[in-house]
């Protein structure tokens, strides 16, 4: 019960703060021929926020109660060698540009758009530490900086175009452990071995003008950080004599804002969709006895 009241007090929270964070732009509309995509817009990132923490509380937080706690776990050498603090970069980071994304095709102005792809992430962020402070997750500040560091990535590439020239991206495919228990248990949250964190450049941009023809436009060169064996530790704990170990990649990225369109829909989902990095030639090293090359690689 105690749990619920706090969940209560953070969607009244998410109402309150979002009613007021898109200031005078939904009520001076008379003459405005985009009005009715604004409010379906901020409709919608209000109701995603308020479902999220719905979502949150079932998953995470009911009947899991106890006073506030706050716990340092280690930040990059903890239990999951740091993929977790990643993740709560990246996820910031892709949540304030999805906003961004959004509310251009909106045409909310810049300010508004700054604004609340700014605060939206941080108070997402900041209610799921508070939640957890007061279930058995504890609050991390570690993953509150981490997320607030994402958001300030986005917002510096905001400022500066060519900051564009690197993106963060995220890729999935279930472990090989998962895949041989036929998923029993399967989290994809928890699933780290599948998790690849992306670091990837433009080259075509970023080469000279007279380089640049020697450079597909749509090709990317990235390195990735991930971790191998999480998921079968995680699972059978004293039962494995599994280690977990660091994972590095490094191989080419798909650029889907190379594909040409004259939709504004199209180009606000391709913008969107980049940040996942699909299957690409790449190398993955986990020791130095463990190198191997893939033609598509997955995880």
């Amino acid at each position: 019960m105690q749990n619920f009241k706090i969940v209560f007090l953070i969607l009244f929270l998410v109402l309150f703060f979002n009613k007021n964070l898109f200031g005078d732009e939904l009520y001076k509309l008379e003459n405005d021929s985009f009005a009715a995509r604004k409010r379906w817009i901020a409709a919608g990132l209000i109701s995603q926020q308020v479902a999220s923490t719905i979502f949150e509380y079932h998953w995470w937080w009911k009947d899991d109660y106890h006073d506030f706690q706050i716990y340092s776990d280690g930040g990059l050498n903890n239990y999951s060698l740091g993929i977790d603090k990643v993740g709560h970069f990246f996820t910031s980071y892709f949540y304030f540009h999805s906003i961004n994304e959004v509310m251009k095709y909106g045409k909310f102005s810049k300010k508004t758009r700054r604004i609340v792809s700014i605060a939206m992430p941080a108070f997402w962020a900041l209610s799921i530490e508070l939640g957890d402070g007061f279930s058995s997750y504890n609050f991390s500040p570690q993953d509150l900086m981490a997320n607030l560091m994402g958001v300030g990535f986005g917002v510096l590439q905001d400022q500066y175009p060519f900051m564009n020239n690197f993106k963060f991206k995220f890729s999935y495919f279930p472990s090989q452990y998962y895949r041989d228990v036929d998923f029993k248990n399967w989290k994809f949250v928890a699933d780290y071995d599948g998790h690849m964190y992306w670091l990837t450049a433009d080259m075509h941009n970023l080469l000279s003008k007279n380089k640049r023809q020697f450079w597909p436009k749509g090709l990317n060169l990235g390195i990735a950080y991930g971790v191998d064996g999480f998921s079968e530790v995680d699972q059978l704990r004293l039962n494995t004599n599994r280690q977990i170990q660091r994972k590095f990649v490094i191989g080419l990225d798909w650029n889907l804002n190379a594909i040409q369109t004259k939709k504004q829909s199209v180009k606000t989902l391709l913008k969107i969709a980049d940040f996942i990095h699909l299957p690409a030639p790449g190398i993955r090293r986990i020791n130095p006895d463990k190198t191997s090359g893939h033609l598509l690689l997955l995880n």
